[in-house]
């Protein structure tokens, strides 16, 4: 909320933002849960819109989940810090309560070169997992402090002085659309987020979604709030500007040499052009990095050239709406790790900006377990004593076929801490407390694998169940925070 154009200190993300100062803690900083959840009700309870929880505890403390679930409820932001450590220890794959509740903004930190603030660069490691949102800034931001009654500024470091960066650029949304609801603004600070080089995808877990823009962000809002009838360009008459963000897709792949594999991604027209699915100027992907670079996976049945890729759309693309490329990708028999890169380009006119849009390509002889999570059933509410039934599913996007029975057979484990006994545990569906097994006899490469398996709850109360796969007697597979939850009454 510093002022700005004043020549003096710093300047705040809402330069404008009325501030309530709501006093929780010590002189030293440390704080009470109870009187941090008595904080939320009265920042909910005199006005506040958005609140800034530069502040965490390993503690998941019934009276504080109250008091977000009344934040939510009342249509008030809460932008949490997601945590820090001083070392790389298991306590860093998991957030600070309150940013770990699913309705609290869960905010990492970065550091100058985009690259998420750990040992290497800082005096402490950016917690990360399956809930966070997204990144900001967090290493040498300078801020006003007080020294022995003279005011001055320093430099700090951690998760809590990215929440503010945050909190106001919410303030700032919320300063043009103040309608604007938790799970709406929560859904533009993701999809305007920046994919920084380091991300290993749409989400990664040490990222979220990706580093807060500011700019993006309002762009993102701009073309939503201006397109008040559902065609930006009223009348049918289109302009000449070719703009674009990058929406979402699918995952990277283990690939044997010669194996073929589906993608597929999607943009939204952000600008006044019509995009057009064929003709003179018609809207293609291309290669990029270096721009129509013959690509070595390259599919001759579903690429345009060896540089080209059409849209799968049948219509034309409007502004506003959503492009859609779909195509094959064949692995080259030269083994190796590939980062392929794509941009869009408008024949004969123009390449579009550039979203630094790639996937990762690891191609192996090896056998290579992989999965990547890809739905999971309905959270549910039962009565103490009911059993109800649940299912998570994986896609093996590795080399080797996950088998059901034998020494390396595939499971589904408890997680959060590893291989715990679950509460939740039926004799009858697991194969052990904290096991469970494939629905199929073998799933192979490319395929979706599920675990149902029936749920039996051994007291009441708001739980949480991790799970994650491992292949026995070799490796646990890769963490993507995949949760179910149940309320028991």
């Amino acid at each position: 909320g510093a002022n700005t154009d004043n020549i003096e200190g710093i300047a705040g993300v809402c330069w404008r933002a009325k501030v309530m100062p709501i006093k929780v803690a010590n002189a030293w900083g440390s704080a009470r849960l109870f009187d941090i959840s008595q904080g939320i009700y009265y920042a909910v309870d005199n006005g506040a819109k958005v609140v800034n929880l530069s502040l965490g505890a390993t503690i998941d403390q019934q009276s504080v989940r109250d008091a977000v679930e009344y934040a939510y409820s009342h249509n008030v932001v809460l932008v949490g810090a997601s945590g820090n450590s001083e070392s790389s220890g298991p306590g860093v794959n998991y957030l600070y309560y309150p940013a770990a509740y699913e309705s609290v903004i869960a905010v990492g930190a970065t550091n100058t070169n985009d690259e998420v603030a750990d040992l290497s660069n800082s005096s402490f490691i950016s917690h990360r997992g399956g809930g966070l949102d997204i990144v900001a800034p967090g290493v040498e931001i300078i801020a006003a402090t007080r020294d022995i009654g003279s005011d001055v500024y320093a430099r700090y470091d951690g998760t809590s002085m990215s929440v503010p960066q945050v909190v106001g650029a919410v303030a700032l949304l919320l300063s043009v659309d103040n309608t604007l609801g938790v799970d709406e603004i929560t859904q533009l600070l993701h999809e305007s987020a920046e994919k920084v080089v380091d991300m290993t995808g749409d989400f990664d877990t040490r990222y979220g979604y990706g580093r807060l823009d500011v700019d993006g962000l309002f762009e993102l809002l701009g073309q939503d709030s201006n397109d008040n009838d559902g065609d930006s360009n009223d009348g049918g008459v289109y302009g000449d500007n070719y703009l674009a963000s990058w929406q979402r897709q699918s995952n990277y792949w283990f690939l044997r040499p010669g194996e073929k594999r589906s993608v597929w991604v999607e943009f939204k027209n952000e600008g006044d052009a019509l995009w057009e699915v064929t003709g003179n100027n018609a809207v293609h992907m291309a290669t990029s990095r270096y721009n129509d670079r013959s690509s070595a996976f390259y599919d001759s049945a579903s690429w345009l050239t060896g540089n080209r890729i059409e849209m799968s759309n049948i219509e034309n693309v409007a502004p506003g709406e959503i492009a859609r490329f779909e195509f094959d990708i064949v692995a080259p028999m030269t083994q190796g790790e590939y980062k392929e890169y794509f941009g869009l380009v408008t024949e004969n006119k123009s390449w579009m900006n550039d979203m630094g849009v790639f996937w990762e390509f690891n191609v192996t002889s090896q056998d290579v377990y992989s999965g990547v999570w890809y739905d999971k059933s309905d959270y549910l509410t039962l009565d103490l004593g009911d059993t109800s039934t649940s299912w998570i599913e994986f896609l093996n996007n590795g080399t080797a076929d996950w088998d059901l029975s034998g020494a390396y057979a595939v499971h589904l484990g408890t997680d959060r801490p590893l291989d715990r006994s679950s509460d939740f545990y039926d004799s009858d569906s697991w194969l052990s407390n904290n096991r469970v097994e494939l629905d199929q006899t073998t799933v192979v490469s490319g395929e979706v694998g599920r675990f149902t398996f029936d749920v039996k709850p051994a007291k009441k109360g708001f739980f949480r169940e991790y799970f994650r796969m491992v292949v026995e007697n070799m490796m646990w597979l890769e963490d993507w925070g995949v949760f179910l939850q149940y309320q028991i009454v």
